[in-house]
Parts: C-alpha cells; structure tokens; sequence
C-alpha cells in the first residue's frame, strides 16, 4: 500500500493528559488553508487523489473542523477554496432555515433533577457515551466496565441556571484501583456552547478499590455560566474497570 497524507486540524490534549502532551499551538484556518494547499501540492506530483481528514469534532482534545464559535464556518471554507472549483456556497445554519441551533429546540423544557441516588434500578436518564459495557442501573448504583481508557456517560437534557448550583459532588468506586493520577473529570454543555475541552473539571481519583465522594469546584470555572443543558462524567482514564457510581448530585 502507498502513502496516504494525512491533513491534521489541530491538536491539544492538555485538558486529558496534562501538561506533558503534544500541543499544536496557534492554530487558526488560515494555517490550516495552507497546510491543505501543501498537501495538494503533493497529491498532484504523485498523482494521488485521496487525503485523510484529521478528526471532524475532537473537542477534548483540541482537533476539529466542524463549524463552531471560535472559527464559524472559516475551516470548512478553507477545504472548499484549496479543493473545489465551484464558487463558495453560503454558509448556512440551522437557525437560518428556522431550526434554532441544532436540529431541535434548545428552548425546549429540561429535568430540573439535581440528584441522582441510583437506588431504584433506574439510570433517570444518565446513558453510555462511549468507551462502556455492561451498562446496568442497580440498587446498589449505576454499574458499568469500561473498555477504554477513555469511558464516558452523558445525563438527560438540563435545565439549571450555572449561577444557582455551583458544585458537583460524585460518589463511586473503581476496581481495580485506577493507577495514581487518572482523573475523574466532569464536562458540561450549555445553551452557547457544546461539550468541549475548554469546559470542563477533574479531580485526581483515589488509588484504591474503595467508595469515595469527590466534590469538583464548577462555580470556579469561567464557563460554569448561563443555563446548563447537559453533564458528561469521565469516571476514570483506565481500561477493564468496573465502575460503580452510587451518587451524583448537584450543589449550591
């Protein structure tokens, strides 16, 4: 097989992995236009045809293309003005043909629930994001294994004003014990801004098999504002652990 170039949108872990990660810094769409321009350029002397797009909405990890606050439409512009001949369409939104900003109403009513106890055999709504198996709400918690060292879940659809509850406050137990500064992290998506790595909370999870409650500090963070629509927990960054959560609940 030969050589297939690959066209990277970015990339900053430093959210995930700490300050020890690979960072691509300063990166905006009009370097990204011309690292594009320097593959086609090299796609056309070895009469190639095919480029590997890096990841389309990597949030968390700093590499993406999808249309977004920060760049708007601009590296999605970038692709069309190396590769296509055709004039540049208008960008257009969901909100322009009448949706809002996604697909549905965001002003559609959320839970107001602030307190998840898993003590009936009911998840009340939490569900498997990624990276989970044997996914299973118990009266002894919410139980699941996770196959990737990075498992995450995702609660219903929110409806809290940041300002009002300002802490989150995590009961459970990993087994095996998660090795020593494999975080627990809490993301969260408002009305203004989907889940991404620049809104977001970890707290070091105790390197042991016991149950522990661990309180992240969301008021202390500048993003921690507006209504929030919707939590994601990363329990912990280790493969083949099963992992119980007793508790979530959201505090003042």
């Amino acid at each position: 097989m030969g050589f297939l170039p690959v066209a990277d949108t970015g990339w900053d872990a430093r959210p995930r992995h700490g300050d020890r990660t690979f960072v691509i810094h300063n990166r905006t769409p009009e370097l990204f236009r011309q690292h594009l321009a320097d593959a086609k350029r090299w796609l056309d002397k070895n009469d190639q045809r095919f480029l590997v797009l890096a990841p389309w909405n990597e949030w968390t990890e700093g590499s993406y293309i999808e249309p977004c606050a920060e760049f708007d439409f601009r590296m999605l512009e970038a692709i069309h003005s190396v590769f296509a001949k055709s004039p540049l369409p208008r960008s257009v939104t969901p909100r322009d043909v009448g949706l809002g900003r996604y697909d549905f109403d965001l002003s559609q009513p959320g839970s107001t629930r602030s307190d998840w106890t898993f003590d009936t055999e009911d998840a009340l709504g939490w569900r498997p994001l990624m990276g989970l198996k044997d996914w299973a709400p118990t009266t002894d918690g919410l139980v699941a294994t996770s196959t990737t060292h990075d498992p995450a879940l995702l609660s219903e659809w929110l409806d809290h004003d940041a300002a009002d509850l300002r802490t989150i406050e995590i009961t459970l137990s990993v087994s095996p014990a998660p090795a020593a500064g494999k975080d627990l992290v809490v993301f969260w998506e408002t009305d203004r801004a989907p889940v991404n790595s620049r809104a977001l909370v970890g707290v070091p999870l105790k390197n042991d098999t016991d149950e522990h409650t661990y309180r992240l500090d969301l008021g202390a963070h500048p993003r921690w504002r507006g209504r929030i629509r919707r939590l994601r927990v990363d329990p912990c960054r280790s493969a083949d652990r099963t992992i119980r959560i007793r508790r979530m609940r959201l505090l003042p």
